[in-house]
């Protein structure tokens, strides 16, 4: 009997189906992108009458709003896209478009994310994400990625369900991740000179504290090795690293500003990265000063400082296994340094941009690196060979991560794109194994064929092993002794498209040899 609809002048206007007349006007003070009217079945759920009208809207507040029509009463909202848990307002996601689907409130958004709600439990069920921007930062956590996307947001990627969780809390772009060994806890960094803590409970990450001083941009950070971690560092474009003590961050959703255990001023230039050794005593950190530094935790004292690099240092970590730090230049390369005296024990080459990143992987005895040109290398550290290259990015590669497990690999950059890499070197090698014991026992068989003078099965098994010698050896016996018109017809006869193809490619190579044409 009416229609409804909703426009940017921010009111709902409901008309009368059947002289197109107005008859009511709503103020809903917001720009409405979609409206639709909501199943008659859930008003008991809403707490209105039975004969009640009820719709939903969504506009550039970012929230879907149910209204009763009959009251004109706003009745309860879905949450904001702009709600922060930092009471920080941030300029994200508004709704674009809003329609029903069965038991299900589907709302789309400007960016390209599609929103599912539980119209009966008013919870959202799944978020799918359709555009990543440029991918800044990766951080694997069990079957969780979390992901910096050029925003002030960080997504929560689960694996095995599809499904994204959204991080609100900074007010700038969001340019460093980091997370706990057991992924428990996830630390961020950002354009609005913060970091923030996240602890995950019951499968979410949820705001637990943040980290202010820095007075400029926090482009680096990492989490204790040591379970459960105590502490976390930062480096900033301020050319500080900051030590936060992080025992008092336990309850989430509740502001809690960090305390600051230690400052140190480490470099002349932008801190790009930072990592933290296995047992929690040192740190290095590696900056656009062309320098790697190694720092105790406990006072912030210098340990040592790794030149060698001829520009600016753009990753740095710790091996998990020995007294190693891996560092990835401007300089086209990756070195591996020794903790104990500071000295430059590889140098891999290879690369013909800025490598921006490089991390252990395979228990820390291969490195994988990433260039500006968006390609990847897979190194081993013993021969300092490189084992595979991979082509795959259309631009520039900012992230890296490896799984707990090392099983797998993922990598994004400036393409947008984010590729899961898993590690399949022992189901080659597998099957390399299966392989030869299939192509000795082939090998046997063929033998046997001969010693039972059985050539045409033998001529067949020697094609499939790509012997040709052993087919020319076979056919110019039958030759010699003038079979021509009985086996050695009949082999000829018997052979598939496949091997006959196989047996004029041999033809044309004994023919063009002296040695075998006849």
């Amino acid at each position: 009997k009416h229609l409804i609809s909703g426009g940017r002048d921010k009111v709902i206007n409901i008309w009368s189906w059947s002289d197109g007349e107005l008859i009511k006007t709503l103020p809903v003070f917001e720009s409405i992108e979609g409206v639709v009217i909501l199943p008659s079945n859930i008003n008991t759920l809403l707490g209105i009458a039975k004969h009640s009208v009820a719709i939903a809207t969504a506009g550039d507040k970012g929230i879907i709003t149910i209204w009763n029509l009959t009251s004109g009463s706003q009745i309860r909202t879905f949450e904001s896209l702009r709600y922060s848990q930092t009471n920080h307002e941030t300029s994200l996601q508004v709704y674009t478009d809003l329609f029903l689907s069965l038991h299900h409130l589907v709302g789309v958004t400007s960016d390209h994310d599609i929103i599912i709600y539980d119209i009966n439990t008013f919870r959202k069920i799944k978020h799918y994400v359709g555009c990543l921007d440029e991918v800044l930062d990766i951080k694997c956590i069990d079957d969780h990625v979390a992901i910096a996307t050029n925003s002030e947001q960080i997504k929560v990627f689960n694996r095995s369900r599809g499904n994204c969780s959204v991080l609100l809390g900074h007010s700038d772009i969001v340019l460093a991740l980091d997370v706990s060994a057991d992924g428990s806890m996830l630390v961020s960094g950002s354009k609005d000179n913060n970091i923030i803590i996240w602890r995950m409970f019951n499968n979410e990450y949820y705001y637990c504290g943040t980290g202010h001083g820095h007075t400029m941009s926090v482009g680096a950070v990492s989490c204790a090795r040591v379970m459960p971690p105590r502490f976390v560092v930062s480096g900033s474009v301020d050319n500080t690293i900051k030590i936060w003590n992080i025992d008092s961050v336990h309850q989430m959703n509740k502001e809690v500003n960090l305390s600051v255990k230690c400052t140190q001023i480490a470099h002349v230039k932008d801190i790009n990265s930072i990592h933290i050794s296995p047992n929690d005593k040192l740190i290095v950190t590696g900056s656009q000063d062309k320098t790697a530094k190694l720092w105790r935790v406990s006072d912030c004292s210098l340990v040592g400082i790794l030149k060698g690099h001829r520009r600016g240092v753009w990753s740095v970590q710790f091996s998990p296994i020995d007294q190693r730090v891996l560092t990835s230049s401007s300089d086209n390369t990756v070195k591996l340094w020794s903790v104990s005296d500071l000295c430059c024990l590889r140098t891999f080459e290879g690369h013909n941009t800025s490598v921006l990143k490089a991390i252990f992987i395979t228990r820390g005895t291969q490195i994988v690196s990433a260039d500006n040109n968006g390609i990847m290398k897979i190194w081993n550290i013993k021969s300092q060979e490189c084992v595979n290259t991979i082509d795959k990015h259309n631009d520039r590669i900012w992230a890296l991560s490896s799984s707990i497990d090392g099983e797998y690999i993922f990598s994004g950059g400036a393409d947008s794109l984010v590729f899961e890499w898993k590690d399949v070197t022992e189901e080659i090698e597998a099957n390399k194994h299966t392989l030869k014991e299939d192509e000795i026992i082939r090998e046997q068989e063929l033998l046997n064929l001969l010693h039972d003078k059985d050539y045409v099965r033998a001529v067949g098994v020697a094609l499939s092993l790509e012997q040709s010698f052993r087919v020319l050896t076979i056919l110019k016996d039958l030759l010699d002794v003038g079979d021509i018109d009985g086996e050695f017809k009949y082999i000829i006869i018997s052979l598939r498209e496949d091997q006959l193809a196989l047996l004029i490619g041999y033809l044309n190579k004994w023919n063009t040899n002296s040695k075998y044409c006849r």
